[in-house]
C-alpha cells in the first residue's frame, strides 16, 4: 500500500515538496524521497530484514525517521511503533504496523493495525476534512503514535506535503508557522492549543488554514469558546488507537454539539454499560467496544468519559472525567487533572492539580461554589487542590503521575 502510494505521488507530481522540516531550508522532493526510500529498503535488505519480520523503530519528527518508517513498509516488514518488540504475535495477526497505546489508564500496550483499518481512515478521513492538492500538514504529534503516523499516512495518499515539527513542543513556533502559512492543517491535543493561544492572538493564523484537528482527550468549555471567539477553524475529533485514529470528527468551525461518525463508521451505545462500540472498517475485525461512555443518535456521538477513569467512593462511582471537565472551565483555572486516592473512611476520593490561569489562585470554597452552579454535588468536589506551575504532561498531554509530588 505505503509503495503505491509513494509511486503514484511521484507521477503526479515528482518536483512537488513532499516533506520538509520547520525552521530549516531542507525540503524533500517526491522523486528525491522514493529514491532515498528505495535505498534505505536495499541497505535494510541487506542487513537481513525481511517482509513480515517485526522490527522496533525510533520515530522522531526528522526526515531520516520518516524514511526509515517508509523503507520498512515498503519492505514488507512490520514497524513496531512505541514500544519495544512485543513477544506475542497477537493471535496470528499479519498488521500492516504496530503502535503502542498512551497507556494513560495503564501500561502501553501494543495495538496491531491492519491494512484495511488504514485504508479506510485514510479515506474517511479525507471525505469528511477534504483534500487539496496545495495542502501542507504541520506535523506537531509524534510520529509513534496513531495520530502522529496517520498524518504521514494520509498525505502520501493524497501527494501532498508534510512540514515536521521537531521536537520538544514550541507553542511560539508552532503559532508562527501558522501566521507565516507554513502549513495550512494541523493535529493537535488540547494542551497544545491551550498554550498556543496567547500567540495566536498576537498573530492569527494565515487565512489558508483550512482546519485545527483537536482530539487526545476532551477539550473544555473555555478552550472551545476562545477558539470560536479568534474565528480558529477547530475541527473536534474523537478517536483511538485501535481504530486507526479518527472515528468521529465535526466539521471545522463546529464548537458544539454531537461528534459525526466519519463516512461509513457506526457508533452504537451498549446498554447497560453505556459504552461505545465501533463498526466499520476502521474497527479490528469490523466491531471494536471501546472503554469510552456516552451517547449516540442520528446526529452523532456525544462522550461523556471513560468507563476506567472512575473513583469509587463510599460505593459510588464518581466520574474523574466530569470532575475535571467541570474544573477546566473555571476562569481562573489553565489546567487541571483529576485523580483518585485511597481513603481511609470512603475508599477512595477525588483531588485536583491546578494551574492558575493568573497571579491569584481561588479558594477551595469558590471552587466549590462554582463546580455546585456546574451541577456537581458535594459528594464530587474534591477534597483538595494542590496548585503548581505545570501539570506533567507527555508530549501527548497525558499526565505522568510519576512526576507529581503531593505537598
Amino acid at each position: 500500500m505505503i509503495a503505491g502510494f509513494l509511486r503514484s505521488a511521484v507521477a503526479r507530481s515528482p518536483d512537488g515538496v513532499a516533506l520538509r522540516v520547520l525552521g530549516a531550508s531542507r525540503v524533500v522532493l517526491w522523486a528525491e524521497l522514493q529514491v532515498l526510500v528505495e535505498q534505505r529498503q536495499l541497505e535494510l535488505q541487506a542487513l537481513g530484514l525481511e517482509p513480515g519480520d517485526w522490527i522496533a523503530l525510533a520515530a522522531e519528527r526528522t526526515i531520516a525517521h520518516a524514511v526509515e518508517l517508509l523503507a520498512v513498509l515498503c519492505l514488507g516488514a512490520v514497524p513496531v511503533l512505541g514500544g519495544p518488540l512485543s513477544h506475542h504475535d497477537q493471535g496470528g495477526t499479519n498488521p500492516m504496523l504496530v503502535v503502542y497505546t498512551s497507556g494513560s489508564t495503564g501500561a502501553a500496550k501494543p495495538i496491531p493495525l491492519m491494512e484495511v483499518q488504514i485504508r479506510a481512515s485514510i479515506s474517511a478521513s479525507a471525505s469528511r476534512l477534504g483534500v487539496r492538492t496545495t495542502d501542507a500538514w504541520l506535523c506537531a504529534l509524534p510520529l509513534d503514535h496513531v495520530g502522529g503516523v496517520l498524518i504521514l499516512f494520509r498525505a502520501l495518499s493524497a501527494g501532498t506535503c508534510v512540514v515536521l515539527a521537531p521536537g520538544p513542543f514550541s507553542p511560539e513556533s508552532l503559532a508562527a508557522a501558522l501566521s507565516n502559512g507554513m502549513g495550512n492543517q494541523i493535529s493537535l491535543v488540547p494542551f497544545q492549543l491551550q498554550r498556543m493561544l496567547p500567540f495566536l492572538k498576537e498573530r492569527p493564523p494565515s487565512a489558508d488554514l483550512r482546519f485545527i484537528l483537536l482530539g487526545g482527550g476532551a477539550a473544555s468549555r473555555t478552550l472551545l469558546v476562545e477558539c470560536e471567539h479568534l474565528g480558529l477553524p477547530v475541527a473536534r475529533t474523537w478517536g483511538m488507537t485501535e481504530c486507526a485514529s479518527q472515528v468521529a470528527t465535526a466539521k471545522p468551525g463546529v464548537f458544539s454539539g454531537p461528534l459525526p461518525p466519519l463516512p461509513g463508521v457506526q457508533v452504537l451505545r451498549e446498554s447497560g454499560s453505556g459504552r461505545l462500540r465501533i463498526i466499520g472498517d476502521i474497527a479490528p475485525k469490523g466491531s471494536f467496544l471501546s472503554r469510552d461512555t456516552g451517547t449516540s443518535c442520528e446526529l452523532g456521538v456525544s462522550l461523556a468519559g471513560r468507563v476506567d477513569n472512575i473513583v469509587i467512593s463510599g460505593g459510588e462511582n464518581l466520574s474523574l472525567d466530569r470532575i475535571q471537565n467541570a474544573l477546566l472551565d473555571h476562569p481562573e483555572i489553565a489546567d487541571a487533572v483529576v485523580i483518585a486516592r485511597s481513603d481511609s473512611e470512603w475508599g477512595e476520593r477525588p483531588v485536583a492539580l491546578c494551574v492558575a490561569a493568573g497571579a491569584l489562585r481561588p479558594k477551595l470554597k469558590s471552587i466549590r461554589a462554582f463546580l455546585k452552579k456546574k451541577g456537581l454535588r458535594q459528594r464530587e468536589f474534591p477534597d483538595f487542590v494542590q496548585w503548581v506551575e505545570r501539570v506533567p504532561r507527555n508530549a501527548l498531554g497525558k499526565l505522568i503521575k510519576s512526576e507529581i509530588h503531593w505537598d
